[in-house]
């Protein structure tokens, strides 16, 4: 009994440890709020060097399509967007606890999503990306 005991105490802090780490506002339900349908799921990402982290995503014309992350630290990352042959379409850096960018495409588009930390003179920085979608 007692190592049952052990065992989901341990298991209650880990998890606990695991969500608060990125954050208690889930960017899923943040867009779901705002209308939009969820295109995937959370993406969990931990940034613990200066090794950019990229997805790749294919977007479709007639939709808005709403890009949202989730920083519970205020460290600085830049998220980039790129076509399918490393052409640049957009770039921002941000801190922000919540922050969300909107695109609009006006054909079938193959895009990938990169994100990497500014200054990692601080700890790991561990983000949670949404990315959600509406008609016109």
């Amino acid at each position: 009994m007692k190592q049952a005991l052990k065992i989901f105490v341990l298991l209650f802090f880990a998890f606990f440890a695991l969500t608060h780490s990125y954050g208690s506002d889930r960017p899923s339900s943040v867009l779901l709020s705002q209308g939009f349908n969820l295109y995937g799921c959370d993406q969990k990402i931990r940034l613990a060097d200066q090794v950019p982290i990229s997805m790749h995503m294919s977007f479709f014309r007639n939709s808005i399509y709403r890009v949202l992350v989730s920083n519970p630290s205020s460290n600085k990352y830049k998220i980039s967007l790129y076509d399918i042959n490393k052409k640049l379409i957009f770039t921002e850096i941000s801190n922000k606890s919540m922050s969300h960018w909107d695109f609009d495409f006006n054909s079938y588009t193959d895009c990938i999503i990169e994100v990497k930390p500014v200054d990692f003179s601080k700890n790991v920085l561990n983000l949670a990306i949404s990315i959600g979608f509406k008609t016109k």
